[in-house]
């Protein structure tokens, strides 16, 4: 830190703040004269009509998500949104923009949906002379603007091949002239088993859960176990080549179980064993290509907490083509698929290296390197 710089306490930094009403997530409108903004990471989270709730911004503010941690840099009138929102007015030796890119140096570690405010009154705000801080928001400015638009252009070249993939999974789908098939003409269904520890005997074993199912492939980092009897290892265990789908949580999510060894899986998922085996793998795109048009929820039931149960599983009827012409469509899918992974692997990596970029620039800035 430079010596020519101060360091306050947070509170010191602040000036106090009358607060308008806030207004509950339930009653947020959809359109309205008036930008909600909340404690949400999205910048601007509903609309309202009633005048007196706006809160008049004259100096720019900073909005401090209590229980989310989000901070957001305000500069034009707006309604609070529901609880958690924390309005921050720097006092005029601090530069707001400024003010708000120093809030982002302090560290709150999460405490869950606990609230983080008694975290940021604990953060000292070191600042330069005012001329200094509008120097430095200059710079930071221009950095983060090129950032922001190479996120988009990223995330522009990965939706182009998402759509890619899902304008030919709908072009293969519908000129399709096989015969509709049930699915229980095509494969066994069993659903898993219910986790009831009072019920429950048998050798501790690992099992999937829909949390460790994603389309077209598993996450396996966080598998819990429980008891399985030997009677019961047949009837709910998944083994290679076999379609595993989410019945609830996630409905219709499904991927194909592509290890040697089996594994054991729960009440919320149903598996599929297919008579012929590349039927599993045309299924699978199926359900994903009526899963992005939406199709897919006619098939669910409840109205709250929706789920795919085993009867709408069995009855759903998928355009089956001759074998030849389903491993070649597969083949095709496939290829595809597998460009759009290596597209949003090269995104991942390249957010990652932005986030490092903006961290960096910020480390800079608040030690006196900029």
């Amino acid at each position: 830190m430079l010596m020519s710089w101060r360091s306050l306490p947070f509170e010191e930094c602040i000036e106090p703040v009358a607060y308008t009403a806030k207004v509950q997530r339930k009653d947020f409108l959809v359109d309205g004269a008036y930008p909600i903004v909340s404690q949400e990471e999205a910048f601007i989270n509903g609309s309202w009509d009633h005048e007196p709730d706006v809160f008049r911004v004259e100096r720019p503010v900073v909005v401090f998500g209590d229980h989310t941690r989000a901070l957001k840099y305000i500069d034009f009138d707006f309604v609070l949104g529901a609880d958690g929102v924390k309005v921050l007015k720097p006092k005029p030796f601090l530069h707001p923009r400024f003010f708000f890119f120093q809030l982002h140096t302090a560290k709150l570690d999460s405490l869950g949906y606990a609230r983080h405010y008694r975290l940021l009154k604990e953060h000292q705000v070191a600042f330069p002379v005012y001329a200094e801080q509008r120097r430095i928001v200059a710079i930071l400015d221009e950095a983060f603007e090129a950032i922001a638009t190479a996120k988009a252009n990223a995330e522009k070249s990965l939706q182009s091949s998402r759509d890619v993939f899902a304008q030919h999974l709908l072009s293969v789908f519908g000129a399709t002239q096989g015969v509709l098939t049930p699915v229980s003409k095509l494969a066994s269904c069993s659903l898993g088993k219910m986790l009831d520890k009072a019920k429950n005997r048998g050798v501790m074993q690992p099992y999937l859960r829909n949390l460790n199912v994603r389309w077209f492939e598993f996450e396996l980092e966080d598998v819990l176990e429980m008891r399985f009897s030997d009677e019961e290892a047949e009837r709910y265990t998944v083994r290679h080549g076999d379609l595993v789908i989410c019945e609830g949580g996630y409905p219709g999510r499904c991927a194909i179980w592509e290890h040697d060894a089996p594994m054991h899986f729960q009440k919320a998922l149903h598996r599929a064993r297919f008579a012929i085996p590349v039927h599993a793998r045309w299924v699978q795109y199926f359900l994903f290509m009526q899963d992005i048009t939406g199709r897919l929820k006619q098939h669910f039931t409840g109205s709250g907490i929706q789920h795919f149960t085993g009867a709408a599983l069995a009855r759903m009827e998928v355009p089956i083509p001759d074998v030849a012409e389903v491993c070649r469509q597969v083949e095709t899918f496939d290829q595809i698929r597998g460009n759009v992974e290596r597209v949003e692997s090269v995104y991942r990596r390249k957010l990652s290296a932005l986030d490092e970029l903006k961290k960096a620039l910020l480390h800079q800035a608040f030690t006196g390197q900029l």
